[in-house]
């Protein structure tokens, strides 16, 4: 009985897999949809990594807006780091349950690497989002707009 609950979960965490990332992860055995979506997270992982150095880039400028309270100060710079390392730690226990429940079965990796392509994506759309705000007042946008430019969304 236990063995069919686990083919099932199996199964289901292939046919996520596969129809998540179908044209991204064509691989049909277990081992290649496990390697094929960690190499997924990879570069999504990459992309919030650069847009995450960005956001910082622009708060560590400051502004240049004559607000006694500007938006962009050392204190906002510290929360917003914060929120990123609490944001870390969320995303590796929500992934990390998704893990255990089909866990030891062979697809719980390509299952929890999705979990974690999903949640990556949620907060690369969240970062984009707050760099559009504060690139309004950043001393960097204004001064070298390169220094600002987000790399184009992923299909």
């Amino acid at each position: 009985m236990r063995w069919i609950a686990a083919l099932f979960s199996l199964v289901a965490c292939v046919t996520r897999a596969q129809t998540t990332d179908s044209a991204n992860c064509p691989g049909m055995t277990t081992l290649e949809i496990n390697a094929c979506v960690q190499a997924e997270l990879a570069k999504v992982d990459g992309l919030l990594n650069q847009i995450y150095g960005i956001v910082i880039k622009e708060l560590s400028a400051g502004t240049d807006d004559p607000d006694p309270e500007p938006l962009l100060n050392s204190e906002r710079k510290r929360t917003f780091i914060a929120a990123e390392r609490a944001w870390v730690k969320f995303k590796d226990a929500q992934c990390n349950a998704e893990y255990m429940r089909i866990a030891p079965g062979t697809g719980a990796p390509a299952f929890s690497g999705q979990c974690a392509i999903d949640l990556t994506q949620d907060r690369i759309r969240y970062l984009r989002r707050v760099e559009g705000q504060i690139s309004l007042s950043s001393k960097l946008c204004r001064t070298n707009k390169m220094a600002c430019s987000l790399p184009p969304p992923q299909p």
